[in-house]
């Protein structure tokens, strides 16, 4: 067996596939695989499962607060809406929707705001849970109900030699890597 090192990087301190793995599996938006409108449309796919979880617990905690569902349900369905948007993409992508969902529910400035006022709205109507759990949510920046979607993404569109955006881009944008 050939222990020798491979050709090293022009730091002296990585081996060629080494380098080869951690560009291929650690992601940054300076990567240079990518062009510009590519990495838009990358992350307006990637960030769309949080997107759609985040806007869908605004709805579930307005139907939690109308007596309809509990707690545990309107956390449960604003994940799976974020789930569905992943198996959806797997199947079928469809740029226009992502596009749609990114621009209009993607700005975290405008989506937080929105989202406290609604929080502050169903607390004044009696809503007191659901508006301090939707106020929270937000704060934390939409991670509790959108963990879960991401976490689908990571899996049906990762795998071990590429970081999930890469892939995507790999399949749907025909980027070679």
């Amino acid at each position: 067996m050939n222990h020798e090192p491979s050709k090293t990087s022009p730091s002296g301190f990585l081996h060629e596939d080494a380098v080869r793995h951690v560009r291929h599996t650690v992601y940054s938006l300076n990567n240079t695989i990518l062009t510009q409108d590519q990495k838009i449309e990358v992350e307006s796919w990637y960030q769309s499962s949080f997107v759609v979880s985040n806007a869908s617990l605004v709805v579930t905690c307005w139907l939690w607060q109308a007596g309809k569902i509990n707690g545990w349900e309107a956390f449960l369905y604003a994940s799976l809406c974020g789930v569905a948007i992943v198996v959806l993409f797997r199947v079928l992508y469809i740029k226009t929707l992502s596009f749609l969902i990114g621009m209009t529910l993607g700005f975290p400035f405008v989506s937080a705001a929105l989202y406290i006022a609604f929080a502050m709205f169903l607390f004044v109507q009696g809503g007191r849970v659901p508006g301090v759990v939707l106020g929270i949510n937000t704060v934390l920046g939409g991670i509790p109900s959108g963990i879960l979607g991401m976490v689908a993404v990571t899996i049906l569109h990762g795998s071990k030699d590429l970081h999930p955006k890469y892939a995507f881009a790999k399949k749907h944008l025909g980027v070679k890597m």
